[in-house]
């Protein structure tokens, strides 16, 4: 009997009778070691589109900085601008050698559609050549507008290119506890719960290699 999860047992077993009236039998035993730690985080994206040239890089300097690039191919199921992202944008960076979250813009904490911000900003721009860009100036993101709840972010650019490929660039200004060596990439295009099932996301894994005070890590081309 394990009295902790799975990590030690209980001893000594003595014998006791399971079945009596027969001579064969199968037993199977398991142990969930999950009961009583940090769960991951459930995916956003089921089945959706692979970013090209996705790149993470992770900066100790100045606080701490990341940078998150990606190229994202057409997704069939999305609508035309600018209600490609009218009702908010969800990112997810996860260090996948432990499961933790770098970076967790989500569900009722997502980067908002085009609604007001927090303390006067946090609003999308459009900008020349087919870009919108989100800047948020006060770590908070609404409606709650609770501090730090923007988790460092300061900047999202979306360029909407020829075919309906969309190049993106996130900037995050906070430090990361330990560099990591295997990031998971996650962009999704709405904030229902479900909309990860639709189509309207994109996914890139990539490792990372430490070059000096910055962590890179670099997915497919």
């Amino acid at each position: 009997m394990s009295l902790d999860g799975g990590a030690t047992f209980q001893r000594p077993f003595g014998p006791l009778p399971f079945f009596a009236a027969t001579k064969s039998a199968q037993v199977m035993l398991g142990a969930d070691p999950l009961t009583t730690a940090t769960r991951p985080p459930e995916p956003l994206c089921v089945g959706g589109a692979a970013i090209g040239g996705g790149s993470v890089v992770v900066r100790a300097r100045g606080g701490g900085t990341l940078v998150v690039r990606g190229l994202m191919p057409k997704l069939p199921t999305v609508p035309p601008m600018p209600q490609f992202f009218s009702d908010g944008v969800q990112l997810r960076i996860v260090d996948r050698s432990s499961g933790a979250a770098i970076l967790d813009l989500t569900a009722t904490n997502a980067i908002p559609g085009f609604v007001a911000g927090c303390g006067g900003g946090g609003q999308w721009r459009r900008q020349p050549e087919g870009a919108w860009v989100y800047r948020n100036v006060s770590n908070a993101l609404p409606p709650a507008c609770k501090a730090g709840s923007a988790q460092g972010l300061r900047k999202l650019t979306l360029q909407f290119l020829r075919g309906g490929r969309v190049r993106f660039e996130g900037i995050v200004q906070h430090p990361v506890a330990d560099a990591p060596s295997d990031v998971g990439v996650t962009l999704v295009f709405g904030t229902s719960p479900v909309v990860g099932a639709t189509g309207r996301c994109a996914t890139f894994a990539a490792p990372c290699v430490r070059h000096r005070a910055a962590t890179r890590c670099a997915g497919p081309r």
